[in-house]
C-alpha cells in the first residue's frame, strides 16, 4: 500500500485568485480552508478507532491521506476471501481473438485499419497451480475458454483485467482461435490512483478495512497530524508575512486573514489541538 499525506495548500488557495476576485473573497477562501483543516485534524485525533465503523474510518482517512493499493494488497485480500493462498500476478494468453480498429497520425496523415488481437488476462494465481502456470508459460501455449472457466470455478485464478496484443495469421497456426467471451473480472488497474474504489473493494469493504487498520494506528496518525499542523503553520506565517508587503493586493488579503485568525477563535482551536498532540507524544 502506498500512502502519502495530502499537501497543505492554504497559501496557494488563499492567493489563487489575486487580482481576479475581491480581497474579501480571497480572505474568505483562507477562512473556509482554515476551518476545514482544523475540523479534519480535530476529528482524526479524537476519533474512536475501536468503536468506529469501517466506512467512517475510511472517509476520515481519505481527507488527509492519498492511498493506493498494490498487487500484494489485493493478493492478501483475495486469499482471505477465497481461503486460498494467491502468490503472484501474471499475464496468461488465451485462444480468444478479436478484431479492433487501429489508428495512426492525425489530420491529413490520419489513417486507420483493422487488426487481429489475441486476448490476454492479468490474473492472480493460487499456490496450487503456480507451477502449472509457470510450465505453461514456458510452452507459450494459450488457455482455452474451457480451461479458463475451470480455473475460475475452482478459484485457482482471479482475473484482474484484460488486454489485447496484435497477432499475425502465422501465429494463429499454433492454436485454434475462439470467439471472445466475457469472464468475471475485478477490473482493477494498478496504475490508477483510485484503485481502492473498485467494485471488489465495495463488495469486500471489511477486508480493505483490515488493511487500513494495520497501516493506520492512532499513534501513527497523531505523528502525521503534528507534521500536518507544522506545514499548516508555515502557510499561515507566510500569509501573515505578506500583510507587511508593499504589494497592495497581497498585503490587504494578509491583513484580513490575520485579523480573522486572531479574533474568530480559530487560533485558540489551532493551539489547543497542537497541545493535545504534544501531550500524546
Amino acid at each position: 500500500m502506498q500512502i502519502d499525506r495530502n499537501r497543505v495548500t492554504l497559501f496557494e488557495d488563499t492567493y489563487l485568485y489575486v487580482g481576479r476576485a475581491s480581497n474579501e473573497e480571497n480572505a474568505q477562501e483562507f477562512k473556509n480552508k482554515m476551518q476545514k483543516y482544523i475540523e479534519i485534524i480535530d476529528k482524526l485525533i479524537n476519533f474512536d478507532f475501536k468503536k468506529s465503523s469501517d466506512r467512517e474510518f475510511y472517509k476520515l482517512l481519505v481527507q488527509i491521506y492519498w492511498i493506493k493499493l498494490d498487487k500484494e494488497d489485493y493478493l492478501e485480500m483475495l486469499s482471505k476471501k477465497n481461503e486460498k493462498k494467491y502468490t503472484k500476478l501474471c499475464s496468461i494468453p488465451t485462444t480468444m481473438t478479436f478484431k479492433s480498429m487501429v489508428t495512426e497520425g492525425h489530420g491529413k496523415d490520419f489513417s486507420w485499419w483493422n487488426e487481429l488481437f489475441q486476448l490476454y488476462y492479468n490474473v492472480a494465481v493460487s499456490e496450487e497451480i503456480e507451477e502449472s502456470i509457470h510450465n505453461r508459460q514456458r510452452e507459450r501455449r494459450p488457455y482455452t475458454k474451457a480451461e479458463i472457466r475451470k480455473m475460475l470455478d475452482n478459484n485457482d485464478i482471479v482475473i484482474f483485467n484484460a488486454f489485447g496484443q496484435i497477432i499475425s495469421n502465422n501465429d494463429l497456426k499454433g492454436f485454434k482461435s475462439e470467439e471472445y467471451e466475457k469472464f468475471p473480472s475485478l477490473d482493477v488497474d494498478f496504475d490508477s490512483y483510485g484503485n481502492h474504489m473498485s467494485k471488489f473493494i465495495e463488495e469486500n469493504f471489511e477486508l480493505f478495512n483490515e488493511l487500513l487498520r494495520e497501516k493506520f494506528s492512532k499513534k501513527i496518525i497523531s505523528k502525521d497530524m503534528r507534521a500536518y499542523l507544522k506545514d499548516l503553520q508555515i502557510d499561515i506565517d507566510n500569509i501573515f508575512e505578506l500583510s507587511q508587503t508593499k504589494e497592495l493586493y497581497y498585503s490587504e488579503i494578509g491583513k484580513l486573514c490575520r485579523d480573522w485568525y486572531n479574533t474568530s477563535g480559530i487560533k485558540e482551536k489551532h493551539n489547543g489541538i497542537m497541545k493535545t498532540l504534544n501531550r500524546a507524544k
